[in-house]
């Protein structure tokens, strides 16, 4: 080849990067996913989230295995592994080559519902009204938005309605029979009181409702945040599992393990380290990560880990537990990592922005999605909805 020849094909190959520009070799990124309380099986959401990275405009991505199964593996952890593809002219360059995503599962260190038997779900039921109703809850109706808190109340108050339809309902059966043991209560009463106590509960028994209330009530959107209620009191309080181990222990030691497996990668292990590791933490998930960064034993992750938390409940839950408060304010004071955006959402009834966050890390690191008209009160589609909020998805591709 002449040198005429090599000129102008050196001129070609840079006319076809100016038009469809490639990724930095060799840069590696990945995306811990920490989700929150619903109960889906494993790597459901990092399926949700990864469908909406690979069909998002700004960084045109592709998997890297040959189907929608195929995983790459790490010593202790898998994940899939995306590759940004060539751009359009004057694109913005995405800062990696691969994008590798993986799940820090940990629901399943709660216990399910339907594993209890029904005199353990009425107890926990009972210490649940006791935990959310006679607590100092209600000041967080001041002092953040009052959509969680009113939530979580209401999730005490569903569950006191539910329950006495239940029981109602069966007396209903009882006091279809010839009712000796309410004469009993008018002689001992009195003929007075005992005549008004014996029609008032006839007349509550007798209601129509009750027996649809039992029916309906399990079935509908008000159960869930009776579900979130009860899981959450169970790890703030850090209740016992069987093997006399914290809940909210073993969730820790289920998402570090995952981190560590992430940030601890390098090449003795057959492939490079990630240049950047972002932590993503939807709803609960974001309490368990606070916990995790506020004892983090390898401090040499944090100039690599980036910080993304997705719905947060931790500013009213942290004026009902001491602890989350503490461990909140470690972490903002120290603030270990290179950066933390902290995303909510004007429709999140569920979620409000994390206490501290903004005077530590800055009024820029705080996202607020704006509201969808038309949406509904009282429901968890807004919670739910975040990893495909164009605007999360560009936090994660910049």
């Amino acid at each position: 080849m002449s040198d005429v020849q090599a000129l102008d094909a050196v001129e070609a190959a840079a006319a076809d990067t100016a038009v469809n520009p490639v990724p930095p070799d060799g840069k590696r990124r990945a995306i811990v996913f920490i989700p929150g309380l619903k109960r889906v099986e494993r790597n459901a959401r990092r399926r949700e989230l990864v469908e909406n990275l690979l069909v998002n405009e700004q960084v045109p991505l592709r998997r890297s295995g040959d189907d929608d199964s195929a995983e790459i593996k790490i010593p202790g952890a898998a994940g899939v592994r995306l590759r940004a593809t060539g751009m359009r002219a004057n694109g913005k360059m995405p800062g990696f080559e691969t994008l590798d995503v993986f799940e820090a599962y940990w629901v399943d260190q709660l216990p399910a519902d339907a594993e209890q038997k029904p005199f353990v779900r009425v107890t926990r039921g009972l210490s649940l009204l006791a935990y959310w109703l006679v607590s100092p809850l209600w000041r967080a109706f001041s002092s953040t938005t009052w959509q969680i808190t009113a939530g979580l109340l209401f999730g005490g108050v569903a569950l006191v309605v539910w329950y006495l339809s239940i029981l109602i309902t069966v007396a209903g059966l009882w006091l279809k029979q010839p009712p000796e043991q309410i004469g009993e209560i008018v002689t001992v009463a009195g003929s007075g009181f005992g005549t008004w106590l014996k029609g008032a509960a006839t007349w509550l028994v007798e209601w129509k409702a009750w027996p649809l209330i039992a029916f309906l009530m399990p079935i509908t959107p008000v159960m869930v945040v009776v579900d979130h209620a009860q899981a959450v009191k169970t790890l703030l309080t850090n209740a016992l599992a069987g093997a006399a181990v914290g809940r909210r222990s073993l969730a820790r030691k289920a998402v570090g393990d995952v981190l560590s497996a992430v940030a601890g990668q390098d090449a003795d292990a057959g492939e490079p380290a990630y240049d950047e590791v972002i932590i993503l933490a939807h709803s609960f998930g974001t309490v368990i990560l606070i916990d995790l960064l506020a004892d983090w034993p390898h401090t040499d992750d944090f100039r690599r880990l980036k910080v993304v938390t997705l719905g947060s409940p931790e500013s009213v839950l942290a004026v009902r537990s001491n602890w989350l408060r503490a461990e909140t304010a470690k972490v903002l004071a120290a603030k270990p990592v290179l950066s933390w955006v902290d995303v909510s959402s004007a429709n999140d009834y569920l979620s409000a922005p994390i206490d501290g966050h903004a005077a530590a890390y800055g009024e820029e690191a705080r996202l607020v999605i704006p509201p969808e008209r038309g949406s509904m009160p009282f429901t968890s589609s807004a919670h739910d909805a975040y990893v495909s909020a164009p605007e999360v998805l560009r936090l994660l591709l910049q």
